[in-house]
């Protein structure tokens, strides 16, 4: 007889997964998947023409909580944002920069995830002025307490992420410098490489690879 198969421990049985979670489950890897073909430029215009960018930020919006799928639809968004067609489409409908702000309100400790969101929301105020001014009324002030505490955790331990003794000394925020618009051609900056700049800030935390 044929040897039977060995079932992978990093993959579970479907039929042992609880009916609600089996999707998640599935969401998590796709969104993965997807992760890696955005890396590649040429997917870009099967992105934006799937409707696939609008889909992931409605997938951020309906899962919040779930920090893995917020990771990994963070990270595609993060590549796509860097051109004007994907950022159009997401600041086309209030409800996406809705669901990216909301995201940065609850996993405001999530050194990695944070970064991402940081980032995509960095390319799109920068080329859209409705959008720096609806981020303004809606998420400045805690954009401000988390330069501050980071700020602050930086110079006291290097670029690890604050601890808890950090966020509990926080005073109030100081005015920030205004954002500096971003190049989508430029190849050298860390801006337009958020895998990179997790790298870097996360160095010292053990930031996930790309």
């Amino acid at each position: 007889l044929p040897p039977t198969p060995r079932r992978s421990a990093a993959a579970p049985a479907a039929s042992s997964l609880e009916p609600a979670v089996r999707p998640v489950h599935l969401l998590v890897q796709l969104s993965a998947t997807l992760r890696n073909l955005a890396v590649s430029g040429s997917s870009r215009k099967q992105f934006v023409g799937s409707g696939c960018v609008e889909d992931l930020c409605t997938l951020l919006h309906t899962t919040p909580q779930h920090s893995e799928l917020c990771m990994n639809v963070s990270r595609v968004l993060a590549k796509l944002s860097l051109h004007e067609d994907v950022r159009a489409r997401i600041g086309a409908d209030p409800r996406h920069l809705s669901a990216l702000v909301q995201a940065v309100q609850l996993h405001h400790d999530d050194w990695p995830l944070l970064i991402r969101l940081c980032f995509i929301l960095g390319n799109l105020s920068a080329s859209n002025s409705r959008i720096r001014e609806e981020l303004a009324k809606s998420l400045l002030p805690r954009l401000l307490q988390l330069l501050q505490m980071h700020a602050i955790a930086a110079v006291a331990h290097g670029s690890r992420p604050p601890s808890a003794s950090t966020k509990e000394n926080i005073a109030q925020p100081h005015l920030a410098q205004p954002y500096l618009p971003v190049r989508a051609d430029s190849a050298t900056s860390t801006r337009d490489d958020p895998e990179g700049c997790a790298a870097v800030a996360g160095a010292g935390a053990g930031a996930p690879g790309s």
